[in-house]
């Protein structure tokens, strides 16, 4: 059988984070990633949060590390805790699969898309056509919304990208 390739995606990402949350408290998390993967997770990640939120942003880390990658946490992570079901069904579902890294994740996670990536952010029309209007009439607009929702993205990519073009005032 063939490997698959497979783009690194959201999906990918939370299920290798809510393996890790299920494996690890936040000292074996610890003793993971320096004797597996030889990094101090202090060192890599902000550690005084939540653990979800450090698997997730360890997860986030290694996927940029050649040398590591997604694979290669799921490995450590096995090797450390090798009876833990979460981290044995999905070493099984991605025993074929090889991530494509090549080719960057569209959605840059809870950072902002930013004016260069505007062609990446789309569907939002009426929300820009409306701020711009707003703008227009003031010269201040609040943009509210949840978090991650993309009102940063809004803002950055795409308000600013279009007043910029239309408008001096940008």
């Amino acid at each position: 059988m063939f490997p698959i390739a497979m783009s690194m995606y959201w999906t990918t990402y939370r299920a290798l984070t809510q393996a890790l949350i299920a494996a690890f408290d936040l000292n074996s998390l610890r003793s993971m990633t320096l004797t597996k993967l030889d990094l101090v997770l202090d060192n890599v990640v902000a550690v005084e949060r939540p653990v979800p939120a450090i698997a997730l942003d360890l997860v986030q880390q290694v996927v940029d590390d050649q040398s590591i990658g997604i694979k290669g946490l799921l490995t450590a992570a096995l090797a450390q805790n090798p009876g833990n079901p979460e981290l044995q069904r999905l070493n099984a579902e991605w025993n074929d699969l090889v991530f494509d890294t090549a080719t960057p994740c569209p959605y840059p996670g809870m950072s902002p898309f930013g004016e260069d990536q505007s062609d990446r952010f789309f569907g939002r029309n009426r929300e820009v056509d409306e701020a711009i209007q707003r703008l227009r009439l003031f010269p201040f607009l609040v943009i509210i919304g949840a978090s991650g929702s993309g009102k940063s993205s809004l803002v950055f990519a795409v308000a600013s990208h279009k007043c910029g073009k239309a408008h001096s005032w940008a």
